[in-house]
């Protein structure tokens, strides 16, 4: 039966984000000098009643009606025990019953409120029924991976709770915010309370497989790398045990996280990761090692990413030119040629221009100077006295020595 025109006022402790539901306990620290004069009075002057009302913001100091909640929990001390030198006493408490506030005041250093008693309110009576089977199973699906409510209380569901036992022991454990939990302790109708904690817990699960959708995925990839080290440990300590010391791991590292770090085409990178993959099961004693190592080396080197942009000004090209030589003309005239129809036609890739004379003429200088006209970088090779093909065309890898040539 309804009891809502009895008031009283009783002393309040404000929470910081907590709860309690009518028929379930809860332990909290309590050390404000308001907090710890109403448990005071509430065992020496109200049969151990106080009303736990949680504050709108938890780091708030200074209290009034408008910064807390407008519903909280009549509750039954049973035990007070004292943590610390610094007054703090953990309390624990009983919620009694659903009261609504009417207003907020202070009496010396202490909160009082004048509240009001909230019955249960019972609605239609096939639909409460739908609604406990339809928590039931929701709660029974979750509990299973999320460990939604303690065991003990599973078993005491399935002998049989209340409707609005159901929804408060669920409101009470459930891992939703302040707010969504406040609005369960706030509906006296029976009905309502069964839905808000059903939308609770479908949110809840949602989340939940979201979280583990996340974890499934973490995992999974810590699992490919702990994978991958563990065997190749695995293959050092192979190695190691058949006296075929591993070819430098810091070598090897250094070799990956250049292939890794470095904008190299993917072609190259392919092939760079498939020689170090052979040079990696390679013991160092083999002679091809050192092969793939230099190869490795001098790929690794390749300017395969950088370049420079040519400078497309064509007077600033011929002044530059006759600024580094006098006369030389037709050489001079040849050169911006070949550059006019590159720049015009877009398609003349690589040319490579043959300056033909005895020592001494401006060869070697007049390609510095075509070099500066174009912002290129300049490099001189000298063949004088070569009779090897291969310095410079390069060595066949398959020889013992091999190197890559000058060109």
């Amino acid at each position: 039966m309804e009891n809502l025109n009895v008031t009283v006022d009783l002393p309040v402790i404000c929470t910081r984000g907590m709860l309690v539901f009518p028929g379930h306990e809860l332990s909290l620290d309590v050390g404000r000098t308001f907090s710890l004069n109403a448990m005071d009075l509430a065992v020496s002057q109200h049969d151990s009643n106080i009303v736990l009302v949680s504050q709108i913001h938890p780091l708030e100091e200074e209290i009034n009606f408008d910064m807390v909640y407008h519903h909280a929990t009549l509750c039954k001390i049973t035990k007070r025990i004292k943590k610390d030198n610094h007054g703090t006493i953990k309390l624990t408490v009983v919620g009694e019953k659903r009261v609504e506030l009417e207003s907020l005041y202070t009496e010396g250093e202490c909160y009082y409120a004048k509240v009001r008693y909230l019955e249960d309110i019972h609605g239609d009576p096939n639909e409460e029924t739908a609604l406990v089977r339809k928590l039931t199973e929701q709660m029974q699906s979750m509990n299973g991976a999320s460990q939604l409510l303690p065991r003990e209380l599973i078993s005491n569901i399935t002998h049989g709770l209340s409707a609005s036992e159901l929804a408060d022991t669920i409101g009470h454990y459930i891992n939703s915010d302040l707010v969504e939990r406040e609005k369960i302790l706030a509906e006296p109708d029976i009905n309502k309370r069964l839905l808000l904690v059903l939308a609770s817990m479908q949110k809840e699960k949602a989340i939940n497989e979201i979280e583990n959708s996340i974890n499934n995925r973490v995992k999974k990839s810590i699992d490919e790398n702990q994978k991958e080290f563990y065997l190749r440990e695995k293959l050092k300590a192979i190695k190691e045990e058949l006296g075929d010391a591993p070819n430098g791991e810091d070598e090897v590292e250094r070799f990956r996280s250049m292939i890794k770090d470095n904008p190299y085409p993917q072609n190259v990178k392919d092939k760079l990761t498939e020689e170090l993959a052979r040079y990696e099961m390679m013991p160092s004693t083999s002679p091809e090692a050192n092969v793939v190592r230099t190869y490795l080396d001098w790929m690794t080197k390749l300017p395969w990413f950088e370049m420079t942009e040519d400078n497309q000004d064509i007077t600033k090209v011929e002044k530059i030119l006759d600024e580094d030589h006098f006369g030389l003309k037709k050489p001079k005239e040849r050169i911006v040629e070949q550059l006019a129809v590159k720049q015009m036609t877009q398609s003349l890739k690589a040319p490579i221009i043959c300056l033909v004379g005895p020592p001494g003429v401006g060869k070697t200088s007049i390609s510095k100077s075509i070099a500066r006209a174009l912002d290129r970088k300049f490099v001189k090779i000298s063949l004088g006295g070569v009779t090897d093909e291969s310095e410079i065309r390069g060595h066949r890898r398959t020889y013992l020595g091999s190197m890559p040539g000058r060109i």
